[in-house]
């Protein structure tokens, strides 16, 4: 695997990735809802967050920074578990 680099900006907090992925989650049986009620990261499913946030198509402003944050804290959390 080739070196994954550190996103930059502001990262959020686990917390509020949770809020976040509650928000936004496609199901039960999602890996945003898995992340939500549990709060815990898991690298293997990074793709699974990734794209599940990928497939949303907000429709305000609001929306599209909660999951672009989303999205750069999974990043974050995926560089922090290969580095």
């Amino acid at each position: 695997m080739g070196k994954i680099n550190k996103p930059t900006g502001t990262i959020i907090s686990k917390n509020r990735a949770a809020e976040i992925a509650g928000d936004w989650h496609g199901g039960f049986i999602s890996a945003l809802y898995s992340f939500a009620s549990t709060k815990l990261y898991f690298d293997v499913m990074y793709n699974s967050y990734i794209n599940e946030i990928k497939n949303e198509k907000p429709g305000t402003t609001k929306g599209k920074n909660d999951l672009k944050s989303l999205k750069r804290f999974f990043e974050y959390k995926h560089w922090e578990a290969n580095k």
